[in-house]
């Protein structure tokens, strides 16, 4: 797969979110991606909107959707601290490989 964590940073600069990590998942059907993003500012259909964003402005995500190489973008929008952190260092992994 095939992403840039900064290409999705860039398309979402207009979202107030603290904290994200992309997951690569997969299955028998093929892959998809998660997308997980911390903010204590909710709005109705935020992960709607921030999928159509997501569409709209990373090229690479909209083009691999349509050859159906990438399934599908799934947006989870999460209370400040719920993405796992490294107990030392407090980081949050950016990118996660998830794919069996």
């Amino acid at each position: 797969m095939n992403v840039r964590y900064r290409d999705f940073l860039s398309a979402l600069s207009g979202y107030d979110f603290s904290a994200m990590q992309l997951s690569a998942r997969n299955d028998e059907k093929g892959e998809w991606l998660v997308m997980r993003v911390e903010s204590d500012h909710r709005e109705q259909d935020i992960e709607k909107r921030v999928h159509e964003t997501l569409l709209e402005k990373v090229e690479n995500i909209r083009e691999r959707i349509a050859d159906r190489s990438l399934l599908k973008v799934d947006v989870e929008w999460l209370a400040p601290g719920a993405l796992p952190r490294n107990p030392r260092s407090g980081k949050i992994k950016t990118l996660i490989d998830e794919r069996a």
